[in-house]
């Protein structure tokens, strides 16, 4: 009995310092914060009663709300079809998957962003493209509007929709899918009902991943709607 109790006390020690850091550089900071709500610029509710009352703020944030699902949305639909296209491709095209979407974690937030504005102005890569192949007759307006802070925030939230998926999709047995096919099941009732469940928990972590990166990556955001109202 004396072992036990020193093999639990030695994992207890061994677990303090990260609940001792989670209050430190967590809770500490987030309550400090909910404090100053109260106090500044002055004591009471004010802050909150201006945001409950202000249809500005509101309207801000029914824009950012529909903003990060959509981008959400699209980043769960492509990250969900790069993760089944990695698993179930040759070692070169699943090494191309990586290096265009591990890479861009290596530059800067700021960067990438600044990158995308460039890219996406009248007389950047994206519009030029366009025009030079005959698609459009004048150049688009990319940038200083939602479509601009759409392409560029899915750049930025793939990767996190990816990760998710990657880890369900490399534990699924492939076995059972050619065994769905073989059985008659078509490619759609294969997918909701043997490829959908099994992927289910990837995709339950890769939705709130990405829809909590979204609503936190305000920088690029300002980067990318500068000077919109």
């Amino acid at each position: 009995m004396s072992a036990t109790r020193t093999a639990r006390l030695e994992r207890s020690l061994l677990l303090f310092p990260l609940p001792l850091l989670l209050v430190v550089f967590y809770l500490l900071p987030f309550f400090g914060v909910v404090s100053w709500s109260f106090t500044l610029p002055e004591t009471g509710f004010g802050q909150y009663q201006r945001i409950a009352t202000d249809p500005a703020i509101h309207d801000m944030l029914l824009r950012t709300l529909r903003l990060c699902l959509t981008v959400s949305l699209l980043a769960l639909v492509i990250g969900y079809l790069l993760a089944y296209c990695w698993v179930f491709s040759p070692p070169f095209w699943q090494r191309m998957v990586e290096i265009c979407v591990f890479i861009p974690f290596w530059i800067s937030v700021l960067v990438r962003a600044f990158g995308w504005l460039i890219a996406l102005r009248s007389n950047g890569v994206v519009n030029d493209s366009l025009l030079s192949l005959g698609w459009i007759d004048h150049p688009l307006q990319l940038t200083r509007n939602e479509l601009g802070v759409v392409i560029g925030m899915l750049h930025f939230m793939i990767p996190y929709a990816l990760f998710p998926l990657l880890s369900s999709m490399r534990q699924l047995d492939q076995r059972v899918l050619l065994a769905s096919r073989g059985l008659g099941a078509g490619a759609l009732r294969t997918f909701w009902q043997v490829l959908l469940p099994q992927t289910l928990p990837g995709l339950l972590g890769a939705s709130s991943w990405s829809s909590c990166s979204a609503w936190a990556s305000s920088s690029p955001r300002c980067c990318w709607a500068a000077g919109r109202r």
